[in-house]
């Protein structure tokens, strides 16, 4: 080997050398970044806990923005345990006793009143038209309800997204 492919042979090492050391610089970087977004979510409240004078819909979207939720449809319920708190819409437990003496416990949403909130408008409007004329959305009506305009309350998901954005 002439002194021209030992040069040759040094540089191609000396770049081998450096990529491999960047690509440990940037592995390194990508955990502890990791780390650090997981901290801060660990840290923040969870979007489904009731909260009083916070954007729940910020939290919802930091939380699927970081890929931390793994079912999309956990704001609907943190939306309806706002509209109960706030009055919109009232549990009702009902007990029916079957012929054998057991106790059985239902659970159905009365509707109360429509709330001042945009979004939690839309929702209500949802629940509104599931429950029916009876104005109390009972088991399995939601479903029905959805499985005929499922475009709806997919709407609903996208839009607490959009609105945590914003």
């Amino acid at each position: 080997m002439d002194s021209e492919d030992k040069m040759i042979n040094k540089i191609i090492a000396s770049v081998i050398v450096l990529a491999l050391i960047s690509a440990v610089v940037a592995a390194v970087k990508a955990c502890i970044r990791r780390k650090e977004i997981r901290k801060f979510y660990n840290s923040a409240e969870h979007f489904s806990d009731i909260q009083k004078g916070r954007n729940m819909r910020l939290s919802y979207y930091l939380a699927k923005s970081f890929n931390m939720i793994q079912d999309e449809s956990t704001i609907i319920g943190a939306e309806l345990l706002e509209m109960i708190q706030k009055g919109c819409i009232e549990p009702k437990t009902a007990e029916k006793t079957d012929f054998m003496g057991r106790v059985k416990k239902d659970v159905s949403l009365r509707i109360i009143s429509e709330p001042e909130d945009e979004f939690l408008k839309s929702l209500y409007e949802i629940l509104k038209a599931a429950a029916g004329a009876d104005g109390v959305l009972q088991k399995g009506e939601m479903t029905d309800y959805c499985g005929e305009h499922p475009h709806e309350l997919r709407n609903i998901i996208k839009g607490a997204e959009a609105n945590g954005r914003d």
